[in-house]
């Protein structure tokens, strides 16, 4: 079965990639990547899947602004169908 929504990424220093993805038809997931800012750890982008209503699936990409929240301003969105 293909997955909705899958994952694959690399990170230096690690020997196993970074994999994953949806086990049921209307799962979705959430994915955030933080990145170090004056020593602390700040979100700077977040994917949401989502599988909507009917065959619809949509991915979220919003680009976090200096706090804790995404502008929805700056954020792209990308539909398909299952």
């Amino acid at each position: 079965m293909i997955p909705n929504f899958y994952l694959d990424g690399k990170a230096d220093g690690r020997l196993t990639a970074i994999q994953g993805g949806t086990k049921k038809q209307r799962d979705g997931m959430v994915v955030v990547l933080y990145q170090r800012h004056k020593g602390q750890l700040r979100p700077v982008v977040r994917i949401t899947c989502l599988s909507m209503e009917g065959d619809q699936l949509e991915s979220i990409v919003q680009q976090f602004q200096t706090g804790d929240h995404p502008g929805e301003e700056n954020q792209i969105t990308v539909r398909s169908m299952r």
